[in-house]
């Protein structure tokens, strides 16, 4: 059961979901808000910064590689475009829908996606790697979800190709 003091940190396609117990604000005072890792032992976490406003709506993203190198930019969320992000562009705008209230649920769904042409040796260094139309992975697996008859992963998906067609 989470708690407000918990980070949602991604779910693994049987319907569960995964939280951080304990989590970290920066240094410099930022709110961690989501956190992906891959089978690669690469991750992504987005933070709100300290100073975040809402009228422009820029997260901090951090994301680790494999090696545990680090590398840190910031993502306007106003201008993440669902049929042609990358994963951490993505992930920063499903944090900030979540946040904000506007689709609670986005973060649990999007998380749920893998993008089903990356190979094992690319893991490491996927989450820098390729933009993606999120919309048309999402409804492979909505179809997906339908012909397994699972209803609520089919409607899942669908909510949030509505949401961002």
């Amino acid at each position: 059961m989470k708690t407000d003091d918990m980070l949602y940190s991604g779910g693994n396609g049987t319907g569960l979901s995964f939280y951080i117990k304990y989590w970290f604000y920066t240094p410099e005072g930022d709110k961690p808000l989501g956190a992906l890792g891959d089978k690669g032992n690469s991750s992504i976490t987005v933070y709100k910064p300290k100073d975040f406003d809402p009228e422009n709506p820029v997260y901090k993203v951090k994301m680790w590689d494999a090696e545990g190198n680090v590398t840190e930019r910031m993502v306007d969320v106003s201008k993440v475009d669902a049929k042609r992000s990358d994963r951490a562009d993505m992930l920063a705008y499903a944090c900030y829908l979540t946040d904000s209230g506007q689709y609670p649920e986005v973060q649990s769904t999007f998380c749920r996606i893998p993008i089903s042409n990356e190979q094992p040796e690319n893991l490491p260094g996927s989450f820098k790697a390729g933009k993606y139309n999120w919309l048309e992975l999402a409804k492979s697996f909505m179809q997906m979800q339908y012909d397994a008859g699972n209803l609520k992963g089919y409607l899942d998906y669908k909510k949030f190709v509505d949401f961002f067609a």
